[in-house]
């Protein structure tokens, strides 16, 4: 029998895992896997002892599983962040010890995570060169940088120009000039430089220092800039619940800075699954109630 119980900070922070997770079953599986899917996950939260049972999170990360294993090529960040959370959700257990172990996991998947794009960074050929890209045709930064007509305009017509050209046939030396200011790609190695010397400085924090103001500064920072300069609300949104879930290692303030961030990117995140494809859309447009964009 179900008991319903007033949440406790491991239990928000899980909370939070439930909703971003059901967010991502709708945007990854069709209509209407998605939706049923998403329901286990909605209902979870009210249970006093569902949400934390591993048999549970197992099976979500297992569902997790299948985007994967189909379209491994053409699955977003936060599916593979969720699937990790997923698991060390379900390998944290159900005893005493368990919010300490959930923290600990948490701490070492944004290690590993920051970690691994960080080397990334490191072996790309240019680096530097694919954040002027991105900045250039509005992949970075395009909510702050497009506010004006004329650099709107200008991420408008550099982002037809790359579609045009990436579309054509491949010709040996052939390029395509964008239109950028003087000075762009100082620009652009600095943001690069600057990316990976925040998200190394994440890595060893959440390693060696996870618990102290320093670390929640400076991720709660990066969850900013990163929800000023990319419109993926669904991957802020997973980062943000991964910063939770560490906070709730021990009583702590912090956790409120990454409940605010939810607060903002989640509903955010669902109202864009409501106008763009997905089993969400799906299931609106089918009632008549909205028009896939």
């Amino acid at each position: 029998m179900m008991r319903w119980t007033a949440p406790t900070p491991h239990r928000l922070a899980a909370t939070a895992a439930l909703l971003v997770q059901a967010l991502i079953f709708v945007e990854n599986f069709p209509f209407p896997w998605g939706l049923l899917l998403a329901a286990p996950a909605l209902v979870l939260p009210w249970t006093a002892s569902a949400w934390q049972a591993p048999i549970a999170w197992g099976l979500l990360a297992l569902a997790d599983v299948v985007p994967l294993l189909t379209r491994p090529l053409f699955v977003p960040n936060h599916l593979f962040l969720m699937t990790y959370v997923a698991l060390a959700l379900c390998l944290a257990g159900a005893g005493e010890g368990r919010g300490r172990l959930i923290a600990a996991n948490a701490r070492w998947i944004l290690a590993g995570v920051m970690a691994l794009a960080v080397l990334q960074k490191l072996l790309s050929v240019d680096y530097s060169g694919f954040v002027g890209f991105m900045i250039a045709t509005g992949g970075f930064a395009e909510p702050v940088l497009g506010r004006g007509a004329a650099a709107a305009g200008a991420l408008t017509d550099n982002a037809a120009l790359a579609a045009h050209f990436l579309a054509s046939v491949p010709v040996d030396g052939a390029t395509q000039a964008l239109r950028v200011p003087a000075g762009f790609a100082a620009y652009a190695r600095g943001a690069a430089v600057g990316i990976i010397v925040v998200e190394g400085a994440l890595a060893a924090l959440a390693i060696f220092r996870p618990d102290r103001a320093l670390f929640h500064i400076v991720y709660g920072g990066f969850l900013i800039v990163l929800g000023l300069v990319r419109s993926e609300l669904l991957f802020l949104s997973a980062l943000a619940m991964l910063g939770l879930l560490i906070a709730c290692a021990r009583p702590s303030r912090w956790r409120w800075l990454y409940v605010v961030i939810l607060l903002v990117a989640l509903p955010a995140a669902a109202a864009r699954l409501a106008r763009s494809p997905s089993s969400l859309s799906d299931a609106l447009d089918r009632a008549g109630l909205v028009q896939k964009s």
